[in-house]
């Protein structure tokens, strides 16, 4: 409200800020990928594009027309949006997106949803560490995953969601899922997990893996884990330090390994409460496990 002496009292309006745009077809000059709204610069990739340098756009990104419009996909992309916030879209809609090269949204705040392709093979180091808005991907199960770098989704602390990675034969990578909402993973074919990769997940229920070596610390702080499964055959090498530490909630673990971890680490269970139970099929290799652990004891449990 303004007032000028002698004049009466009046209001002004407050200019209000525009967060819907309408962009029209995409159009493909020569490299120049554009809709109107969002412009980028591209280079072959396959029989598709890579997007190699950002031209303009903000708001919701949608590629899910592009082929339509111009009889190529979008299948990669460089790090054009790599620590930009003021030209990072908040949602993004790529189902042709097969790859997330290392550090491509690094530390994007603006991000809350990403839509890529189910044939997603690879999310490169730090690809989405520190996106803590990011709280949806789309798929949960990705066939052909075969790579997740270090620290990939590290600190995207609101994505939530049950995921599974069948393809995944390793997990050789740190801090990759630290700190996320996931409530569970299946890993059905992998045989390794790298240290801390799984670190205070809260919200991570259940776990299945095919694994036989795990890392230290790699399910320390997930506090609402209730049951694990290793189904590997070959069973666990070992138990490292840690690698339940302060996972409260945990009650189950089943074991389909054929022998008992040759060692244990420092605060495996490092818990407020009871121990978990671990389920061993047909009471294989008691004696390895009596040589491992305090207190074994055989029951009927199937």
């Amino acid at each position: 409200v303004a007032h000028l002496e002698g004049q009466q009292s009046f209001t002004i309006e407050c200019p209000k800020t525009i967060t819907s745009y309408y962009a029209g077809n995409w159009g493909l000059d020569g490299s120049l990928l554009t809709n109107g709204v969002w412009s980028f610069n591209t280079s072959s990739y396959g029989d598709g594009l890579r997007l190699t340098k950002w031209n303009s756009g903000y708001g919701m990104l949608d590629f899910r027309n592009v082929e339509r419009d111009t009889g190529k996909k979008v299948l990669a992309t460089e790090q054009i949006f790599h620590e930009v916030y003021n030209r990072c879209p908040t949602s993004i809609f790529a189902p042709d997106l097969y790859k997330l090269n290392g550090r491509v949204f690094h530390s994007n705040y603006v991000l809350r949803h990403l839509v890529v392709s189910s044939n997603l093979t690879d999310i490169g180091a730090c690809a989405l560490y520190n996106c803590y808005n990011l709280t949806n991907i789309t798929p949960k199960v990705f066939g052909k995953l075969t790579y997740i770098g270090d620290q990939s989704l590290d600190a995207c602390t609101k994505l939530t969601g049950d995921f599974k990675f069948p393809a995944c034969k390793t997990l050789d990578t740190k801090y990759s899922f630290r700190g996320t909402k996931i409530t569970s993973i299946k890993l059905p074919a992998c045989v390794s997990i790298c240290q801390n990769a799984f670190n205070s997940c809260t919200k991570l229920t259940n776990v299945l893996a095919y694994a036989t070596s795990l890392g230290e610390g790699v399910f320390s702080g997930a506090s609402s884990l209730k049951t694990i499964s290793f189904t590997n055959p070959k069973g666990l090498s070992s138990l490292p330090s840690s690698v339940f530490n302060g996972a409260n909630a945990l009650t189950d673990i089943w074991y389909y390994g054929t022998n008992a971890p040759a060692s244990i680490g420092s605060s495996v269970f490092n818990v407020s409460s009871p121990y978990p139970k671990i389920h061993v099929r047909n009471n294989n290799d008691i004696e390895g496990w009596e040589a491992l652990a305090n207190r074994v004891a055989v029951t009927s449990d199937p």
